[in-house]
């Protein structure tokens, strides 16, 4: 069975795997659609619906969990969070 509707992701981030995944073949459901999804702070640059942000000195490791964490990066994050 293959997904025909994702109904979590920004429009703008479902592109991709739209398109390398699914070969167009998925949709954007009405509630990720339009103004359902419109952010006041999506307006700014920085925080459009994804932003690659270069942490020069952030590594990744992983956790005893088998998760990945980088301390460098969530530091940043919780700054600008905070800003």
């Amino acid at each position: 069975h293959m997904l025909h509707t994702q109904y979590r992701m920004h429009p703008d981030i479902s592109q991709f795997p739209a398109r390398a995944f699914y070969k167009r073949q998925i949709s954007d459901s009405v509630a990720v659609q339009g103004e359902r999804r419109a952010c006041a702070v999506h307006k700014l640059r920085l925080f459009s619906p994804y932003t690659f942000i270069d942490v020069a000195d952030g590594r990744a490791v992983r956790t005893a969990s088998a998760s990945w964490c980088n301390e460098a990066e969530a530091r940043l994050t919780l700054m600008l969070y905070r800003a």
